[in-house]
């Protein structure tokens, strides 16, 4: 009889919604690899154990979310396929807001770190899983969660740098919804935002 428990990778920087989201899918019986800063990840796979007790299977794979490098996505995502086998789902929560400040006053190096963070990597992590699936032939499942700076009605004075990042994985995912839908008979790519 096949394993029928979903495997997840779930982006996550330690943050209560992502880790909720986490614990959400253990106790809905998903096996889970937890990518991001592996330090604060073992904590949250202590968290995970305990609540189910012990029942959860659930995996950790560092990345860190500020590499340039594609190949470096490409390498923990391959990481993580390995870990279960293959992967059904990605859940991309790992987001860095920085500090609400008028983008005339925000330095060059936060920006860029907000960028790496909230854009970059989630085309970096799309591409990686994105090949995977479509060569396994697999299908499956990206989310890309988001909060209401990215949509358009989202406008919040000293967030112009984190709602652009935002708004820019909104539209990722409209361009690639019709990419992947050609490529894959069974497949969900989607984005959503939380309102917080």
């Amino acid at each position: 009889m096949e394993d029928q428990a979903k495997k997840v990778l779930l982006t996550s920087n330690g943050d209560e919604i992502s880790v909720n989201i986490a614990l959400h899918l253990a106790k809905r019986g998903c096996r889970l690899v937890l990518m991001g800063n592996e330090c604060s990840l073992w904590s949250v796979r202590e968290k995970i154990m305990d609540s189910t007790k012990n029942v959860a299977q659930v995996e950790v794979v560092g990345l860190d979310m500020e590499k340039e490098r594609e190949g470096a996505f490409d390498e923990a995502v391959d990481k993580a396929w390995k870990v279960f086998g293959h992967l059904d789902a990605l859940v991309n929560c790992f987001t860095y807001e920085g500090k609400m400040q008028d983008h005339l006053q925000l330095a060059e190096e936060e920006f860029r770190k907000i960028v790496k963070i909230n854009f970059m990597a989630a085309w970096f992590l799309l591409n990686a899983i994105g090949r995977r699936m479509r060569d396994h032939k697999s299908g499956g499942s990206i989310v890309f969660m988001t909060t209401l700076l990215g949509a358009e009605r989202g406008l919040y004075q000293g967030a112009a740098a984190y709602g652009s990042c935002l708004a820019g994985v909104q539209q990722l995912v409209k361009v690639n919804s019709l990419t992947f839908l050609v490529a894959f008979d069974a497949f969900t790519l989607s984005g959503h935002n939380l309102l917080l």
